[in-house]
């Protein structure tokens, strides 16, 4: 856990990839294109890497997006908290 702690608070205040915004919005609207791991990455994939430090895969699309739903309905995931409006 403590692996994990690290990794995300080294990596925090990196700033997103809005150009990542486009890429996922054309392969959605295509599905001519495959994700990429490289060193840039939305607030989901930031969560999937933090899990991935203590060896804990989480849900996918199939063709290999993550999203917010994909981390909220995951058996490897327990909700402690929740911000309600």
């Amino acid at each position: 856990m403590s692996r994990m702690i690290r990794f995300a608070v080294d990596f925090l205040n990196l700033n997103y990839d809005r150009g990542e915004v486009l890429k996922i919005a054309f392969r959605i609207m295509t599905g001519k294109a495959r994700h990429v791991d490289d060193s840039k990455y939305m607030c989901s994939e930031f969560v999937d890497l933090c899990f991935k430090q203590i060896s804990r895969t989480l849900n996918h699309s199939n063709k290999g997006f993550i999203h917010p739903e994909h981390i909220a309905t995951d058996k490897n995931v327990v909700i402690l908290q929740e911000l309600v409006p």
